[in-house]
C-alpha cells in the first residue's frame, strides 16, 4: 500500500466517524438509540452503489466491514450520549458541529475515490463509475434522514453539495488522483458555502472604522482653534479608542450531510 492510499484510508476512517456524529444529529428526536441511522448514514451509499449499480455482493455484510461498523457504532453511542442525554454546554456542542462540518469536508472526498476504485473493476462505463462515486458519497445521507428527494432539492445549499460531489466524479474519473480530489472538493465545499459579501462588508467595516476615528481626532488635536495639551492627546486617543477591535467573524460550515 501507497503512501496515497494510506492517507486515503486515515481520511475515510475521519469520514466515517464524522458520519456516525451526523447520523447521531439526524436521530436525535428518535424515541430509542438510533444505531440504524449511524450505519446508514456511514455505510449506506456503499450499500447501495454494491446492490444496485454493480450487482454485487454488499461489502457491508461481510466480515471484513465488522470492525468499521464497530467503530461507527461506538462513535455514535458516544455522540448521542454525551450532545443529547447528559447536555452538556453549548460551547462544546458547536466545537463539535464544526470538526464533525470539517472532517465531512474531507471524508467526502475519500468515499468518492473509494467508490469509483471499486467501480473502476466491475465496469468500464462512465456513467456508472461516476454514478458510483456519487451514490457511495450521498447516498447514506439520503438513507439516514428519510427525507425525499423533493425536500431535499428545496435546500440551495444541499443542491450546491451535491454539485461539489458531482464535480468531483468528474475530477476523479479524469485525474485520478486521490488527494488531490480530497483537496477539490473540501475546498469547493469552502468556497460554495462562505458568504463572501457578508466577509467583505465585515472587513470594509472593521477597516473604516478607525480610519474613520483616527481621522476625526487627527482634525481635534491639529485644528488651530482648539486648545488641547500634549498632556491630553493619551486621553483623547482613549476616549476615541483608534485601536478598536477587529469584529470577530465565525465561518461556520454547517453541513451536517443532510442529504
Amino acid at each position: 500500500m501507497d503512501s496515497n492510499a494510506i492517507i486515503i484510508l486515515l481520511i475515510y476512517y475521519i469520514g466515517i466517524v464524522s458520519c456516525a456524529a451526523q447520523g447521531a444529529e439526524k436521530g436525535k428526536y428518535d424515541n430509542g438509540i438510533p444505531m440504524l441511522r449511524y450505519i446508514a448514514n456511514a455505510f449506506g451509499g456503499g450499500f447501495i452503489r454494491d446492490v444496485i449499480f454493480l450487482g454485487i455482493p454488499p461489502w457491508l455484510l461481510t466480515l471484513s466491514a465488522l470492525p468499521d461498523i464497530m467503530l461507527v457504532v461506538s462513535v455514535g453511542l458516544l455522540y448521542t450520549y454525551y450532545f443529547f442525554v447528559c447536555n452538556v454546554n453549548n460551547k462544546y456542542y458547536f466545537i463539535a458541529i464544526r470538526i464533525v462540518a470539517i472532517s465531512d469536508a474531507f471524508g467526502l472526498g475519500s468515499f468518492v475515490c473509494i467508490g469509483m476504485d471499486k467501480a473502476f473493476l466491475y465496469s468500464e462505463n462512465i456513467l456508472t463509475v461516476i454514478a458510483c462515486g456519487y451514490i457511495t458519497a450521498i447516498g447514506g445521507g439520503i438513507l439516514a434522514s428519510g427525507k425525499s428527494i423533493t425536500e431535499i432539492v428545496k435546500s440551495k445549499g444541499i443542491i450546491r453539495y451535491h454539485v461539489v460531489t458531482l464535480l468531483g466524479c468528474c475530477y476523479y474519473y479524469i485525474f485520478r488522483h486521490s488527494l488531490c480530489l480530497v483537496c477539490f472538493i473540501a475546498v469547493g465545499l469552502f468556497l460554495v458555502n462562505t458568504n463572501f459579501k457578508a466577509l467583505c462588508n465585515s472587513y470594509l467595516e472593521s477597516l473604516m472604522i478607525p480610519c474613520y476615528k483616527a481621522c476625526f481626532l487627527y482634525i481635534a488635536i491639529y485644528n488651530n482653534s482648539n486648545k488641547f495639551h500634549k498632556q491630553n492627546i493619551g486621553k483623547i486617543i482613549k476616549n476615541y479608542g483608534i485601536y478598536s477591535k477587529r469584529p470577530k467573524i465565525y465561518l461556520i460550515q454547517h453541513h451536517i450531510r443532510q442529504c
